[in-house]
């Protein structure tokens, strides 16, 4: 069906219009007329990404649709005989969709100008399950789904299982990227813990916001501030060292670490000593930075893996 040719390219663009314009679509529907609809991108070759502001409306979109009449179709809040369902356009697209991620030449393009997917692959490679007529989504599909938020979110729940059951969990979500950085004073002066999230899978990806900086560097730069702040001082530290299911997969494609990350130099380029580097280096922040007295639990984590990071989560509140 695509051979690589150009003028095949250009038809099977053509047949996938619909899914850009249900795309569009979805994402109205989500921001509505808000300013945040997109997050500004400093190359003009990298999509803008969709956002939404905590605290909005968009939450209702979903909340809308779930409240539509059902027929004897639906299942789940979904109706497989709405024509104006997302997932029919999906699956009368899913031959094109599957042809296109499976053309050698389209991923010879990506690793070229080093598109990094992340866990849009996952879903790439789950096209034929993804685009069937009766589609329901996983768990462990929600778990890799993204939405990016621009501001402090609030989230309130209580475990009610295990031993931490009955603990009311208050959770301030705050964005990472530079410009948001500014917001988050007002939510560190009176917590339990701050939770620190670095991808150590990023060493080869520089930010959207300054193509200049490393984004493991940044993490490191950020940890350091954080680490010295005089005022947060008597607040414990939970570093989640993230990502470590992509960081694997990358180091098994070939990424070579030293590459990006110099000081590396010829040390073993596999999982264990990578982590074991990257984990030395936060360790090592720490050490000269934060009071003896502070409590800092460093864990290495994917979180993607719900048992795993059940397991975690459950360690530091005991």
């Amino acid at each position: 069906m695509l051979d690589g040719h150009p003028s095949s390219f250009a038809e099977i663009k053509l047949r996938l219009l619909p899914v850009l314009h249900e795309e569009a679509n979805l994402v109205k529907k989500l921001v509505g007329n808000d300013v945040a609809f997109t997050v500004k991108s400093y190359d003009e070759a990298t999509p803008k990404e969709p956002a939404v502001r905590s605290g909005t409306a968009w939450k209702r979109a979903f909340e809308k649709a779930n409240g539509r009449p059902s027929s004897p179709a639906t299942v789940e809040g979904i109706d497989f005989d709405d024509r104006a369902d997302p997932g029919v356009i999906l699956h009368a697209c899913r031959e094109e969709m599957m042809a296109l991620w499976q053309n050698e030449r389209v991923h010879e393009i990506l690793k070229r100008r080093r598109v990094n997917l992340e866990d849009s692959g996952f879903f790439l490679d789950q096209l034929d399950r993804i685009t069937s007529r009766r589609f329901i989504p996983t768990d462990d599909d929600i778990l890799r789904t993204r939405l990016k938020t621009v501001g402090a979110a609030e989230h309130n729940f209580t475990i009610n299982t295990g031993p931490e059951k009955g603990i009311d969990w208050k959770i301030y979500d705050v964005g990472g990227s530079r410009t948001q950085r500014q917001t988050w004073a007002p939510f560190f002066d009176d917590v339990n813990a701050i939770l620190f999230l670095a991808p150590i899978s990023a060493f080869d990806q520089v930010l959207t916001e300054d193509r200049r900086v490393n984004r493991l560097e940044d993490s490191l730069t950020l940890w350091t501030e954080l680490c010295r702040n005089k005022i947060l001082a008597n607040v414990p530290l939970i570093l989640f060292l993230n990502k470590c299911d992509l960081l694997q997969l990358k180091l098994e494609s070939g990424v070579i670490v030293k590459k990006y990350v110099t000081s590396y130099a010829d040390r073993p380029n596999d999982f264990q000593n990578v982590s074991h580097y990257f984990r030395a280096k936060f360790e090592a922040v720490k050490r000269h930075h934060s009071p003896p007295e502070r409590e800092v639990f460093i864990h290495l984590t994917s979180m993607t893996d719900s048992k795993a990071m059940y397991a975690v989560i459950g360690s530091v509140v005991r």
